[in-house]
């Protein structure tokens, strides 16, 4: 929650555009809008809410306050999806790392997880006419399914919660084993 007088115990970065082209193809103008919308609103809303989370950490000795991150298996590894899109989420897991470290003194924890494809309202609604548009990233994950919105809403609050008090600077992958396999689709196409 937020209430200025007791700063606020929560931050979730959960922002995230692509305009799927190769590196050649991308212009300038779709590059920055990707690496505007991913990685700068993140690192600015962090600076932004410090003063807040500093207050919520503070507050008593048991007090804590944490960020999560919600990054991408496409910043833990080319997963095609084109390269500005996952050198942003890249940035985003090594913001949290740093931010991690320079802001533990303080108590304030700062987490990533890295979804990969999520069954939600926005992809239902776009593969209705073609549902077996996403059999192959089924192929492509060790569990042979995609996640639900909730089994990433889950870790993200996990991360938030006192009983992850003493976990900070971590990206959680939420892929169904497909970090632990490595990415076997193919890379994006133009």
């Amino acid at each position: 929650g937020c209430n200025e007088d007791q700063g606020v115990h929560g931050l979730i970065n959960n922002v995230g555009i692509n305009i799927r082209e190769t590196a050649l193809d991308q212009t300038k103008e779709e590059y920055h809008r990707i690496m505007s919308t991913n990685i700068d609103s993140t690192y600015f809303l962090c600076k932004l809410f410090h003063p807040l989370l500093l207050k919520a950490a503070t507050a008593s000795a048991q007090s804590s306050a944490c960020v999560v991150n919600v990054a991408s298996c496409a910043g833990l590894m080319s997963s095609g999806t084109g390269a500005a899109y996952g050198m942003s989420k890249a940035a985003m897991i090594s913001l949290t790392k740093s931010l991690s470290c320079e802001w533990a003194k303080s108590r304030i924890r700062v987490n990533a997880v890295a979804p990969w494809m999520t069954m939600t309202p926005m992809l239902e609604d776009a593969v209705k006419n073609n549902p077996g548009a996403l059999d192959k990233v089924k192929e492509w994950t060790p569990m042979q399914r995609l996640a639900s919105a909730q089994e990433v809403a889950d870790p993200v609050v996990f991360l938030c919660m006192p009983c992850s008090s003493y976990i900070t600077g971590q990206c959680l992958a939420i892929d169904g084993g497909l970090s632990a396999q490595g990415f076997d689709g193919p890379c994006v196409t133009p």
